[in-house]
């Protein structure tokens, strides 16, 4: 609950990072969307982690970590991927 409270101190402060100006709301928006997907990847990837880690060699809770890993990779490629060709398309009809 403290970094609760820390969070929304921060917030009221204004001390947070701030944004290039000249870029367009969707850009920001796009940014904001990278950030927000990284930080959710690595959390799960440290989750799927201490999971292995502390799986105690039982085989079904490994299988499980090892696919958390998997999965989370997998999605990551996807979606990267998925920028990827929008991007593409976009600067093909742009030109």
């Amino acid at each position: 609950m403290n970094i609760l409270f820390a969070a929304i101190e921060i917030i009221q402060k204004g001390n947070l990072p701030q944004i290039d100006s000249s870029k367009t709301t969707l850009d920001k928006l796009w940014g904001v969307f990278w950030v927000i997907l990284g930080s959710v990847a690595v959390l799960m990837l440290v989750i799927a982690g201490t999971r292995y880690v502390f799986a105690g060699g039982d085989a079904n809770r490994l299988t499980a970590a090892k696919n958390m890993i998997v999965y989370t990779v997998i999605g990551l490629v996807l979606a990267a991927s998925a920028a990827l060709i929008v991007k593409v398309v976009i600067n093909m009809i742009n030109r």
